[in-house]
């Protein structure tokens, strides 16, 4: 998150203190962005077929239009592709099912790969890892990911 994201735009809207007694910095502003879907909006990207490695900064289209830019990315070993974290941007919200509907695409070097755009982190989405239970890998990886990861 930077100075140009609001804490509901990160999803951090939960550590705002809406029933404190007390005003805190642009709290006006962000009672307005309340209950509505943020148009700019952190995500997770990876790209299943994409050969060249992303290095962030590469621009994401979602049906030929540019919608954003993974901030960070490498290769994610353990589901075997190319994946990013990056602020994506619609005028009617960035949702769920705003990702779902269209197709994106990660231009790396000029060539554009097919992607996948998702609100769920890509790996154990549960945390039982961090709860203490083991499953197998091929368990924890995002459903959309997993024949990526049994080609690798």
């Amino acid at each position: 998150m930077g100075d140009e994201e609001t804490p509901l735009q990160s999803g951090l809207g939960f550590t705002n203190d809406w029933d404190k007694g007390s005003d805190f910095i642009e709290r006006s502003a962000l009672e307005t962005q309340r209950g509505q879907t943020p148009r700019r909006r952190p995500v997770h990207l990876a790209a299943p077929q994409a050969a060249p490695l992303i290095f962030g900064t590469e621009p994401v289209w979602r049906n030929g239009a540019l919608v954003g830019y993974p901030r960070s990315a490498g290769f994610g070993h353990t589901v075997g592709c190319g994946i990013g974290m990056g602020y994506l941007h619609s005028d009617n919200g960035v949702s769920a099912e705003w990702l779902s509907k269209e197709d994106f695409e990660i231009e790396i070097a000029g060539e554009r790969h097919a992607a996948m755009a998702t609100l769920r982190p890509l790996f154990d989405e549960k945390l039982t890892r961090v709860k203490g239970k083991w499953l197998k890998t091929e368990d924890l990886i995002h459903p959309e990911l997993r024949p990526a990861m049994s080609k690798a």
